[in-house]
């Protein structure tokens, strides 16, 4: 008996065939919208890192940023090279002032500069150095050429005042500003005893007193004087005697500074004496109208062929003007100084000036003292 069995199959026979089908559909064109979306996604990266940076410098654009860097390393060469170029070196210095002197020493500073690139001189730093050796010199105007030329050009300061006290005489310009100090040759200085008969706070019975009144009398004799038994009128006259050598010494003193305004340099300058102890520093400012004054009284005694010997300021209110040969004139600043005039002109009118000692036109009851 036969059995039959199944053929084995061809597994590629029995495979179910797939139907191909076909899109009849026409493909869509995405492009645009895979372009869109690769902008956007660079947009948003570029956000993020926006947002990681400064806010000021978010905000500059790249273009801009790299422009500045251009411009900076281009300017910084060109200042390195302007800097190392022996192109534009001082080769040659002119100095030039207004009076025949002696300014050896400005051409020296000038000189200082030779062969250094003339752009980066300064003309501040020049005008102060020679300012510094000079107190005279009022404007320095420096001239810089590109050519290699420095020209320097002092104008100095004239003074037109002077005032002198027991410290020094001091050269004062039309500004009223001090501009140099000359030292006087003889000292001026008071002791305990001077400085308080200056002040007028020496009591008539004060030892010092006592012991000038003393000196007069031998060592022997001085034990016999009982001081408290003394008459005022002593007293005083002994204190009226002190007060008299001091005058006179503060005198001789004025006398010498006169002597010493009389050079070459000063003595056509216009000033005054002040018997105080101020000093003053160069460059300090000093009041013109106590100056102007003494200008205007010494005009006056010019116009009448008179010559002043001295000036000498007793207070600050009272000017005394000695003359040659002439009456001690007192003016006050007090008084308008027309009427001091015009009661002067009257005076020299009358013949009632020469030959007096003291002229006082302080007050328009002016008085005469022979």
């Amino acid at each position: 008996m036969k059995f039959s069995f199944p053929l084995k199959r061809n597994k590629k026979e029995h495979k179910a065939t797939r139907p191909n089908y076909v899109n009849l559909r026409p493909r869509i064109d995405n492009s645009n919208i895979l372009a869109q979306a690769k902008k956007r996604k660079k947009t948003n990266t570029y956000n993020v890192r926006k947002l990681a940076l400064p806010e000021n410098l978010a905000n500059l654009p790249i273009k801009k940023v790299l422009v500045v860097i251009i411009v900076l390393v281009s300017l910084l060469a060109f200042f390195f090279f302007l800097k190392n170029t022996t192109i534009f070196n001082v080769k040659e210095v002119v100095v030039i002032t207004d009076k025949q002197e002696d300014y050896s020493v400005v051409k020296s500073i000038a000189d200082e500069y030779l062969s250094e690139n003339i752009i980066f001189i300064s003309s501040s730093e020049i005008e102060k150095k020679i300012k510094d050796r000079f107190n005279s010199i009022h404007t320095v105007f420096v001239d810089k050429s590109l050519s290699g030329k420095l020209k320097i050009e002092v104008i100095e300061d004239i003074p037109i005042y002077y005032e002198a006290n027991n410290t020094g005489i001091y050269l004062i310009n039309q500004r009223g500003e001090i501009m140099e100090i000359v030292q006087p040759r003889d000292k001026l200085q008071f002791d305990e005893t001077e400085q308080l008969l200056r002040e007028n706070k020496l009591p008539a019975d004060s030892d010092q007193v006592r012991i000038k009144y003393l000196s007069k009398f031998e060592e022997a004799d001085r034990s016999k004087v009982v001081w408290k038994d003394l008459p005022k009128e002593d007293k005083e006259s002994t204190l009226t005697q002190m007060k008299d050598e001091l005058a006179s010494k503060i005198n001789d003193f004025s006398n010498k500074l006169s002597d010493q305004l009389k050079e070459d340099a000063f003595k056509n300058l216009i000033g005054s004496y002040i018997p105080n102890n101020r000093t003053y520093k160069v460059g300090e400012s000093v009041s013109l109208d106590s100056l102007n004054f003494v200008s205007i009284v010494l005009d006056f005694f010019k116009s009448k062929n008179l010559v002043s010997s001295k000036v000498v300021w007793d207070s600050a209110y009272s000017l005394e003007v000695f003359l040659q040969d002439n009456p001690k004139v007192l003016f006050s600043v007090k008084r308008n100084y027309s009427s001091q005039f015009s009661d002067l002109n009257t005076l020299i009118y009358h013949g009632q000036f020469n030959g007096a000692k003291i002229v006082d036109v302080r007050s328009s009851n002016y008085s005469v003292v022979r």
